[in-house]
């Protein structure tokens, strides 16, 4: 008799109806707390609602109940991420971190997870944490592009320069240059000398097909290597470019009425 229930929980969210799949899903995790599939479909509801960060403890649930299901501990995995990086992104680093950690004990192979953690904690300042974990990556995969260029950072973020483009040496001598590697690159290339070579590089780049999001970091990684070097028109246009193609859209008058109903509410 549970199946029609939960059949029509997966109807409703492939007809879109993701919250009232939601509201379904937890009615039946709260009459019974040891059905796996209904917590499941509460957490892949809450993460097609956008909220990765309440995904993960009904994920967590289905998981305790049936650990050896893949589907159940793949979707949870990517979850965790996701919701790191929301932690991340709203600077609760401490839980982020956690996060990211649970990933990487669910798949110690993974790479996204690791390369993230490392990010993080360099960016925290604790570089040979970060770097066991990129280490990890680097062990299995070489040359892997986003391990290499994180690890290049936490040696640019500890002020070794050398160091840090050594880490990119062999990549950069490829064509085509991966684009987090380039822009990496162009980061380096200010304490290098090396401004011209890397406005050559993603000169070349930036004519290649990627996503929009990346072709906007370049622009903006060649509005600053052109600033550097002095040449402040061809520096302004590349901003010009990069600001086109973010999906934010500046509303001054929003902006304004924001301001304006701050003011109303505090004397």
């Amino acid at each position: 008799m549970i199946a029609d229930p939960l059949q029509r929980i997966q109807d409703l969210m492939r007809a879109g109806h993701i919250d009232e799949a939601r509201q379904a899903a937890e009615q039946i995790t709260r009459g019974d707390p040891n059905n796996a599939h209904a917590w499941f479909l509460l957490g892949s509801a809450m993460f097609a609602l956008g909220r990765p960060v309440m995904a993960v403890e009904p994920l967590r649930r289905a998981r305790a109940l049936i650990p050896n299901n893949q589907a159940i501990t793949q979707h949870l995995y990517r979850t965790l991420i996701q919701a790191a990086q929301r932690l991340e992104s709203m600077s609760q680093f401490s839980g982020a971190e956690t996060l990211y950690c649970e990933a990487v004990a669910l798949d110690s192979g993974s790479i996204p997870a690791r390369i993230c953690l490392g990010r993080l904690l360099s960016a925290a300042g604790r570089y040979q944490d970060a770097r066991v974990q990129l280490h990890e990556v680097l062990s299995r995969h070489s040359e892997q592009p986003e391990a290499c260029a994180t690890l290049a950072l936490s040696y640019e973020y500890e002020g070794d320069y050398q160091q840090a483009l050594a880490v990119l040496q062999n990549l950069l001598a490829r064509r085509p240059v991966a684009p987090v590697v380039a822009l990496v690159y162009a980061v380096l290339a200010k304490h290098n000398g090396e401004e011209s070579a890397a406005v050559a590089l993603l000169e070349e780049l930036v004519t290649t097909p990627m996503e929009e999001s990346l072709r906007g970091d370049i622009h903006f990684a060649l509005g600053k290597l052109y600033d550097s070097l002095g040449d402040f028109a061809l520096a302004f246009e590349q901003y010009r470019l990069g600001n086109r193609l973010l999906s934010f859209k500046y509303d001054p008058e929003q902006t304004k009425k924001t301001f304006n109903a701050i003011i109303a509410a505090f004397a």
